[in-house]
């Protein structure tokens, strides 16, 4: 679950300098700032531009930013499914259908509202049915 607000995907819409790389905290943003590099989602995009000499954080409901957050959740759940651990675990499940599959959930909590949203990237089991989820599906 990912959260807008996130310090971390602020960080990562900064400008930066190359010889930080060996930073931990450049390290642990790094993917987010590819995914904010490269981005072609509208809202990502524009804000990359209107923000290029920009050296403070975005604002909590600046729309490119949000969106920064919950592209970011849906790369998690990619790369979460994509572990060796899932992949092992999925492959157990054939020797056992019965056993209780894990799934992998893309949701985004509102710091400001308390609410949290479904972001429609769900994955689990091959073959299995997608559960019900308890939170609104934000398209």
């Amino acid at each position: 679950m990912g959260h807008y607000g996130c310090g971390g995907v602020a960080a990562a819409t900064l400008p930066h300098d190359a010889r930080d790389q060996d930073d931990p905290v450049q390290a642990w943003i790094a993917p987010i700032r590819h995914i904010y590099e490269t981005s072609d989602r509208p809202e990502i995009a524009s804000h990359r531009v209107a923000r290029r000499a920009e050296s403070s954080p975005p604002h909590l409901h600046d729309a490119g930013f949000r969106a920064l957050v919950e592209e970011n959740v849906k790369a998690n759940v990619r790369r979460v499914a994509r572990s060796g651990v899932i992949s092992n675990h999925y492959k157990s499940l054939e020797q056992d259908p019965e056993r209780v599959g894990v799934f992998i959930h893309g949701w985004v909590y509102d710091i400001e509202t308390g609410e949290v949203s479904d972001l429609g990237v769900t994955v689990g089991p091959p073959g299995r049915t997608i559960p019900h989820s308890p939170f609104p599906l934000r398209a």
